[in-house]
């Protein structure tokens, strides 16, 4: 599993304890680039965030507005952040994108062919009741087997093609 190439300005600001202004100021300054509308490239976009923030550690340590520890206590919260995003994708417990997107996709096909079925499976049940509680409770059983049916389905495996399984519980 990789590391997204590219996260929006949000993700961005989330992954270095920054606001969205806070790094919208720092593209609108040169110091990030933004690589489409929203859009950051995330490596070369962390590694230019890390030298501002050394460069900015170096510059309150000579009488800037905060002091050296402070700023040094943020780089090392920073890099740390950085190296736990590493860990996690080697330990593959990052989800990628697709990855959802498609289990997502199979999981609205799968509900849509389940409600697609249930006027086929009700008609002849619901064409010979005499009142409107008994077409409510065969409708509510039906709804109820086929939500049953949906949620023991293995999602993700059958979706993705891989041998991960994410069932609902």
């Amino acid at each position: 599993m990789t590391i997204p190439k590219e996260i929006t300005t949000a993700e961005f600001s989330r992954l270095v304890g920054r606001t969205i202004r806070t790094v919208q100021l720092l593209i609108e300054d040169g110091t990030l680039t933004r690589s489409r509308h929203g859009k950051m490239e995330l490596i070369s976009n962390l590694k230019a965030y890390m030298a501002h923030a050394e460069r900015v550690v170096m510059t309150e340590g000579r009488g800037g507005p905060a002091t050296l520890s402070a700023s040094r206590s943020r780089l090392t919260r920073f890099k740390a952040d950085a190296a736990s995003i590493d860990l996690r994708e080697q330990n593959n417990s990052l989800v990628r994108r697709d990855e959802v997107n498609k289990a997502r996709e199979f999981l609205l096909q799968l509900i849509r062919e389940h409600l697609a079925r249930l006027p086929e499976k009700l008609a002849a049940r619901i064409v010979s009741t005499t009142s409107i509680v008994e077409v409510q409770e065969i409708i509510g059983e039906e709804i109820r087997a086929t939500l049953i049916e949906l949620v023991s389905q293995p999602i993700v495996a059958r979706a993705t093609g891989n041998g991960a399984q994410m069932s609902g519980e």
